[in-house]
């Protein structure tokens, strides 16, 4: 699940590999604390969060920072391979946004 071919010659063999999740809000501030997994009704809490800055270049020569790509890792024991997954990304003014995978479909 989720196999990362970049970092398999550096992974070792024995550990596990995250489940990562990644997000993309378009928008100046970083929300990491509004991004949730879901899994059987249950807030699954991440191993990590990371925030990268997504710049825009709507005039030339002029960068500005868009928004944000949001990624959770984690700890694989911790996710149902073959269960439902709720992604929701909370917003401004109480807005919520949810995507809804089935796991076992995504293998």
């Amino acid at each position: 699940m989720n196999i990362d071919i970049q970092g398999a010659e550096q992974q070792p063999q024995n550990q596990a590999l995250p489940f990562v999740v990644r997000v993309e809000v378009v928008t100046s501030a970083t929300y990491t604390d509004y991004v949730q997994l879901i899994q059987n009704g249950k807030k699954v809490s991440p191993s990590s969060k990371q925030a990268y800055l997504v710049y825009s270049d709507s005039a030339s020569n002029i960068y500005q920072i868009s928004g944000a790509t949001i990624e959770l890792r984690y700890n694989i024991a911790e996710i149902d391979p073959c269960g439902e997954a709720i992604v929701t990304v909370g917003i401004v003014y109480n807005r919520r946004i949810e995507a809804d995978f089935d796991l076992g479909q995504l293998r």
